[in-house]
């Protein structure tokens, strides 16, 4: 169940009588209960699922693709283990001189014989190492570079299912947890193979008895270590989602700063994001005592094979079949053999567990959006001529809930139009499929007699300004927000679209702004008002040059001094002639001198005409006009 739909908000708003659209914090501790029964529910009824093999490859092709800085590190990679299993083989010879034969001049040959492997050894592992070491920085690049472009690429309809803190959390400890299996554990993996084959290979042309013995234990230490690391993956997987859970608790209440502070709700907060930690902190318990288990069992079978290796190998030692210092390499190479064994295995277990972790973010990048957009280039002549024709939507969160029911409505270039209605009524919903942020799900949508889907989507974009009721900036300059999305500008045009914006007079103004242009706005735009933000929205619409304008209840966030440098703003607009304007109206004294006012109810036009002849018509609009000056919202302008 995606508790994020709009059918789910509705049906638990009136269960307990909540205006969700007015008030959405007051209960938001009560939602947070339901919520997690609900999920509490689809967990009982969805099983995990195991990585599939097919997420492995793709998860080693980012390693692979790398190929040169792979193939020069596993060369570099052998030379430094074999230089390794080397040094046990030399380590008895030099202990044979030792106790046999006395003899200094040989023990100083080989000292000198380990001196210069190990050096071998080292300058291998030391080359080996940063080969590997980029290729994890390359992959951690390349793989947050492909699912941030994927992510962004994504249709609306995409992030209204998904949480920011998800998504975050994917590109952050994910990729953290992809990093280290594309890279180290793939390293080790490879060394641990090169040192079980040969270490074996060795004991096994020592002494084939011993390396029986040997072998008689690792199938009890595979069998331990399968076991313990399933339990491991499942903690594993379970931390990982609880802190995913803490990452968004954490980024709603940053992101949302200004209504905690209002409802004095930081103490809440903190409990909630305390008692996820705590979840945390259980499942990291059973983490730490599950290792403490695997690490003391994996001990004892080791430990019993060594001491199999010294009853026989002191037997054969005695015997005169095997010598002192044979027999130390032999322990050496057990050692080895035993340690490797269990990387083998821990490395194998990681990578499918990444690999689990992997299937999660794959999944989430194949999503196939359902706005696809041609790629025609520049479009030429681009009008502001637009048509419904027969449009019919509903939200995919509620199919059955008609927005726009057989809608029509002809706008035509240069008209500058007002939009108003009671909520629901379908008013935001133009707006959102004049941006095509969804497609009506029958009938059609023109622009200059042409099927707004078949325009290139970022040609249509940039034809078309929009401003919301609560315009987002970005934590850059005055000029950077206004100029976003632009490429190439003059320093007239930035006049040109502040003038016109009403924007030029607070943004130059030394006292407030002595900075002018470069002042810094803050996350979010915080160090500015609201109506300065507004305006400031409004000039980077027009920056793009559009033929098309769009007000989406502009105003209705804003106080009265704010509106009025808005609404400025916006008759000057009305006055340049060449724009086709679209006004979303919640506050009606704002379209009073609009040519062309439609009231919208249901999915469709319930009224249309100027602000004298739907008064005088005493219909939907007259009533919206007396219940805003019975509040007192409505000026006749």
């Amino acid at each position: 169940m995606n508790f994020e739909s709009e059918a789910v908000y509705h049906e638990l708003s009136s269960i307990m009588g909540i205006d969700r659209d007015n008030d959405p914090i007051i209960q938001k501790s009560a939602f947070r209960t339901i919520k997690a029964s609900y999920e509490n529910i689809d967990k009982k009824k969805k099983p995990k699922k195991t990585a599939s093999a097919s997420s492995v490859w793709r998860l080693l092709a980012y390693t692979f693709h790398e190929y040169t800085l792979f193939i020069l590190g596993i060369i570099l990679l052998v030379l430094s283990q074999l230089a390794t299993i080397y040094l046990p083989l030399i380590t008895g010879q030099i202990i044979d001189v030792l106790l046999k034969y006395r003899d200094f001049e040989n023990l100083f040959k080989y000292c000198i014989k380990f001196l210069m492997t190990y050096v071998i050894s080292g300058v291998a592992l030391f080359f080996r190492n940063i080969c590997f070491t980029l290729i994890s920085e390359r992959v951690t690049v390349t793989l947050k570079n492909e699912t941030f472009s994927r992510f962004i690429s994504f249709d609306i309809e995409f992030f209204e299912n998904k949480k920011t803190g998800e998504l975050l959390s994917r590109l952050g400890s994910d990729i953290a947890t992809i990093k280290t299996a594309t890279s180290s554990d793939i390293s080790v993996l490879l060394k641990c193979l090169v040192v079980a084959i040969g270490s074996f290979v060795i004991m096994f042309m020592m002494n084939m008895y011993l390396s029986l013995i040997i072998l008689a234990v690792v199938p009890f230490f595979v069998l331990t270590t399968t076991v313990f690391s399933n339990y491991t993956k499942k903690y594993n997987r379970n931390y990982q989602d609880i802190m995913a859970e803490g990452s968004i608790i954490a980024e709603e209440c940053f992101s949302n700063i200004r209504t905690v502070k209002a409802f004095s709700t930081e103490e809440e907060e903190t409990a909630h994001f305390q008692s996820v930690n705590k979840k945390a902190y259980t499942v990291a318990i059973k983490k730490v005592i599950m290792n403490a288990a695997y690490r003391a069992s994996t001990h004892l079978i080791i430990n019993s094979g060594v001491l199999g290796v010294l009853w026989y190998g002191g037997y054969c030692v005695i015997q005169g079949t095997l010598s002192s210092g044979q027999l130390v390499s032999f322990l050496i190479y057990a050692n080895d053999y035993t340690d490797t064994a269990s990387s083998i295995s821990a490395c194998i277990s990681s990578i499918v567990s990444a690999a689990g972790v992997a299937e999660g973010l794959f999944k989430i990048m194949d999503y196939k959006p359902k706005i696809t957009s041609k790629t025609d280039g520049i479009i030429a002549d681009f009008e502001g001529n637009i048509e419904f024709k027969n449009a019919n939507f509903a939200y995919p969160s509620s199919p059955d809930v008609k927005v726009l029911d057989n809608f029509n409505l002809n706008i035509k270039s240069g008209e500058v139009l007002a939009i108003c209605g009671g909520s629901g009524g379908g008013k935001s919903t133009v707006i959102t499929l004049l941006e095509r942020f969804y497609d009506v799900g029958s009938g059609f949508i023109l622009i200059n007699n042409r099927n707004i889907k078949d325009y290139d989507l970022k040609q249509l974009h940039r034809r078309i300004g929009y401003v919301s009721q609560e315009p987002v900036l970005f934590s850059g300059t005055i000029e950077e927000n206004i100029t976003y999305g632009v490429t190439s500008y003059r320093k007239g045009d930035l006049l040109k679209v502040c003038k016109w914006a009403n924007a030029l007079d607070f943004i130059t103004d030394k006292e407030s702004f002595p900075l002018g242009f470069t002042t810094l706005v803050g996350e979010k735009g915080l160090k500015l008002s609201g109506g300065q933000k507004q305006r400031i929205a409004i000039a980077r619409a027009l920056m793009k040059d559009p033929k098309i304008l769009i007000f989406d209840e502009a105003t209705s966030a804003l106080d009265a001094e704010a509106e009025h440098q808005v609404q400025t703003a916006i008759d000057l607009l009305m006055k340049k002639g060449d724009l086709t304007m679209i006004i979303i109206a919640h506050r009606l004294s704002t379209i009073v001198k609009c040519q062309r006012i439609i009231v919208l109810g249901k999915g469709k036009i319930e009224e249309e005409g100027d602000h004298e002849s739907l008064w005088r018509l005493g219909g939907s609009y007259k009533s919206l006009i007396e219940r805003q000056m019975e509040l007192g919202t409505f000026k006749d302008k």
